[in-house]
């Protein structure tokens, strides 16, 4: 009998199992900011109109104008000293373009995605991101003044009474795009040392 019993209870004790979260993810105690959740789903949604944009225009493109149609405006483009050599390049590859810009519009969503579920590889991705945009920002704010003198010369094809109202219209539209690539560029950086933040890398999970 205490051989029966022995059996029987040894049948009956709990069998130890591997905790069942060995391979999960580490998951965050930290509390969701509204910064990383503003700011993917702002993304989000700038990913998703974008590319309903390059979308329609990539069918538009398909159904009223043809390769040749792009082709005979790039070289007139070309032909034209005054206009830069990249909007003439764009207009050659205007398919390639336009995919381009549709590619980047759906990786930016997919990764705005990410973040908002706390993906720590997608807040590394947006950093670099918000660096890449920061350069891009100074780069807009500089290209104004690099390009005057090409500005210049094409409003000297204009006749000389509407020369001076274009003139004062082409300076201040080149403040109004260097102040707003200032003023982008600041907050893509700010955006960017926030992420890098230890407050904000404590609400993402480890993977």
């Amino acid at each position: 009998m205490p051989r029966c019993a022995d059996r029987i209870k040894a049948y009956s004790s709990p069998i130890p199992f591997a905790p069942s979260n060995v391979n999960s993810p580490t998951p965050s105690t930290a509390p969701r900011s509204t910064f990383v959740s503003g700011l993917a789903w702002s993304f989000i949604g700038l990913g998703v109109l974008g590319g309903m944009i390059y979308l329609l225009q990539l069918v538009v493109m398909m159904f009223l104008y043809s390769s040749a149609d792009y082709q005979l405006v790039a070289r007139e483009l070309e032909s034209m000293p005054s206009v830069p050599s990249f909007l003439a390049w764009i207009t050659r590859h205007m398919y390639l373009w336009i995919f381009m810009m549709l590619a980047l519009c759906c990786f930016t969503t997919y990764v705005s995605w990410a973040l908002l579920q706390r993906k720590g590889w997608a807040r590394v991705l947006f950093v670099v991101m918000m660096w890449l945009g920061t350069l891009a920002h100074v780069a807009a704010a500089i290209a104004p003044f690099a390009m005057r003198g090409t500005l210049n010369a094409y409003l000297q094809s204009f006749p000389i009474e509407v020369r001076g109202d274009l003139q004062a219209m082409a300076t201040m539209m080149t403040w109004v795009s260097v102040i707003l690539a200032v003023v982008f560029g600041a907050l893509f950086a700010w955006c960017a040392v926030r992420l890098s933040s230890p407050a904000v890398k404590a609400e993402f999970v480890a993977n």
